[in-house]
């Protein structure tokens, strides 16, 4: 908090000016020593304590409504910091878009107070966004593992169903490479695409007995 600490013993400051200093001071240090959030979160953040000292002298309704855009952009941006892990790639993503949001408070926020609405506003959007994307990778990977159970089991049925049968020795062996390693395949494919207990599966180990 060395930021608001250089602006407190700053020539020409009110005591009013002081008193919030102190209170955005302690906001800080609520979310700045939330352990859950990694170092890295924390710079980032911390660079916005002096534009929110500044929001809270311009307006009157910086403490009085929790609903305050640069409160809720404080308290968003502290959510996304939690459990961050920089060998996530979606995190990284996270972490560059924040930057990218702080920096642009810092560029562009005067006495304009709109724009902590606009950079929250850009956030939740990017949230959803994070969201939306890693729901759809959660539902590719379980269907992809339901996938390949499947692909197995069908192997392991058709492998079983073949060994049954070429047990006999008076099989011809031309029949017998036959069925290892062709009709196995087309039992495999079919237990894959219709199920072992399919009609289709039935009348293809029929059509091999």
């Amino acid at each position: 908090l060395g930021m608001l600490h250089d602006y407190k013993f700053a020539s020409g400051i009110s005591e009013l000016e002081h008193i919030l200093i102190n209170v955005i001071a302690m906001m800080f240090d609520f979310i700045l020593g939330d352990r859950a959030i990694p170092d890295v979160m924390k710079a980032a953040i911390g660079r916005l304590q002096i534009p929110i000292l500044k929001v809270a002298i311009i307006d009157q309704m910086f403490f009085a409504k929790k609903s305050h855009p640069a409160r809720k952009l404080l308290n968003k941006l502290a959510e996304v910091a939690v459990g961050w892990n920089e060998e996530n790639d979606q995190d990284r993503a996270v972490f560059d878009a924040m930057k990218n949001l702080v920096q642009r408070i810092l560029n562009e926020f005067d006495n304009n107070i709109e724009i902590f609405e606009i950079v929250l506003n850009e956030l939740e959007t990017f949230v959803l966004e994070r969201d939306r994307v890693a729901r759809a990778q959660i539902r590719f990977t379980a269907k992809s593992a339901e996938k390949q159970e499947r692909l197995v089991t069908a192997k392991l049925k058709a492998t079983e169903a073949v060994h049954l049968r070429v047990k006999d020795e008076d099989i011809p062996q031309s029949i017998r490479d036959f069925l290892i390693h062709t009709w196995r395949q087309v039992l495999a494919t079919r237990a894959f695409s219709d199920g072992v207990g399919s009609k289709a599966f039935r009348a293809d180990i029929q059509a091999m007995d």
